[in-house]
């Protein structure tokens, strides 16, 4: 128990025992007085939740490996990511948050999670689908939404290559081949389908270098639900929603939930308690 804590209930120990003696309406404001300031460390409504709509959104094509699928206003429609393998072909998803709004709050931050919409790209795909996030790696870390390709990290002139191979398909080069987090994408549905990625793993970590602005972006791949590697040999895809295209329900959403330091919040406890020992003496006068 805190200090602030433990003296909340405290001044209330001799009143106590002197307030059973005068009556139940003054026992009453004693004994609401301590609850409050017990329950208000735990108290879930003081959380806040702070939503981040991505930055930079696009994907590598292995069967157009010099196009690149970043916001366009002449195909907006069409600003959407691939991830997965159709004609035998890869697509992997790259993706990156702004955070550094939260300068400062790197020890508020209790949960994160990031929330995709994906849909089939054909309803001839039957099979449930596993898509990993991982990061992306410092070699990589200038890749933007309007410059990267299959081919290259930034596909105009000159261009500059992915640090490791085409499609930034090197592990412990390209990317981390740490899993951060991994969801299910099911097959029954042309709607789109939400996919809640559970990112608080890094938030003492990677997620404390996106808030000091080091920020490589995310990569997000088809992977086995056993091994988490790479698949490759299936054929079948998903398309991801971006926030450039379709209704903005099925935008791309990194929540983020901060939660106020203890110190904080025993103050609060504190400032209500003292609020109830007014009203209780101003009630005995």
């Amino acid at each position: 128990m805190s200090h602030l804590q433990k003296s909340s209930f405290e001044m209330f120990r001799q009143p106590m025992s002197f307030i059973t003696k005068g009556g139940s309406r003054r026992l009453h404001f004693a004994m609401a007085a301590a609850i409050v300031a017990a329950a208000v460390p735990c108290n879930p409504l003081i959380a806040d939740i702070v939503h981040f709509v991505d930055s930079d959104m696009t994907y590598l094509n292995q069967e157009a490996p010099n196009n690149n699928y970043g916001y366009d206003p002449a195909v907006a429609a069409t600003h959407n990511m691939e991830v997965g393998a159709r004609s035998g072909y890869l697509r992997k998803g790259l993706i990156r948050f702004d955070v550094t709004s939260l300068a400062g709050q790197e020890n508020l931050v209790e949960n994160i999670t990031l929330t995709l919409y994906a849909r089939d790209n054909s309803l001839s795909n039957v099979l449930d689908m596993t898509l990993g996030l991982f990061a992306v790696s410092d070699a990589n870390s200038a890749w933007t939404e309007e410059g990267a390709s299959w081919n290259n990290l930034y596909r105009h002139s000159p261009t500059v290559s992915w640090a490791g191979s085409a499609g930034a398909h090197t592990p412990g080069v390209d990317y981390s081949q740490t899993l951060l987090a991994t969801a299910v994408d099911h097959h029954n549905s042309s709607n789109p389908e939400a996919l809640v990625f559970d990112l608080t793993g890094i938030k003492d970590s990677l997620f404390i270098d996106w808030i000091n602005g080091d920020n490589n972006g995310l990569m997000i791949m088809n992977i086995d639900p056993v091994t988490h590697e790479p698949v490759t040999a299936w054929t079948r895809s998903r398309i991801v929603t971006s926030h450039d295209a379709g209704s903005a329900a099925y935008h791309p959403d990194l929540a983020v939930t901060l939660i106020p330091e203890p110190g904080s919040i025993a103050l609060l406890g504190l400032g209500t308690t003292m609020l109830l020992l007014r009203r209780r003496r101003a009630l005995e006068a």
